[in-house]
């Protein structure tokens, strides 16, 4: 996949960052490029995989409502796959990354209440493959750019 981006690809990408949901006149506007030429920028971004979607940003008021943890996870096999899919298939986990360090993954967590979290987390402790994990429950977000 070529990646190379330009400085207006940048752009458009930032804008659509802080809103998905902006029209393509908007974003031309916010550009000072034509609406076509931005139509055809974003074709080509996505045609070449560069914005694979499009998503939801809950406002801080839906997030409050809900509680947010990051779960440091030990793997025990250079395999993880298996363990990754059976994350997967928990609703609540919103993301696995991998990552280095002492601990293999992050998983970040969302739940209704410290019920269902503690819930998920006996159910990571089912799956094949994990070994320790510590987990940090998210009091506040100072600042989310996603």
């Amino acid at each position: 996949m070529n990646i190379n981006l330009t400085p207006q690809d940048h752009k458009l990408i930032q804008l659509l960052r802080h809103n998905a949901r902006s029209s393509v006149t908007e974003l031309a506007k916010a550009m000072h490029l034509s609406r076509t030429t931005v139509q055809q920028r974003l074709s080509r971004l996505e045609d070449r995989g560069v914005i694979q979607g499009y998503t939801v940003r809950l406002s801080p008021e839906a997030k409050a409502r809900s509680i947010s943890a990051h779960v440091m996870v030990k793997a025990d096999s250079r395999d993880t796959s298996a363990m990754c899919q059976a994350l997967a298939e928990i609703p609540q986990i919103d993301t696995v990354m991998s990552v280095s360090g002492r601990y293999d993954f992050i998983v970040i967590i969302r739940a209704v209440d410290t019920q269902q979290l503690d819930t998920v987390l006996d159910e990571m402790w089912e799956i094949d493959g994990i070994t320790d994990t510590e987990s940090s429950v998210v009091l506040s977000t100072k600042l989310d750019r996603r």
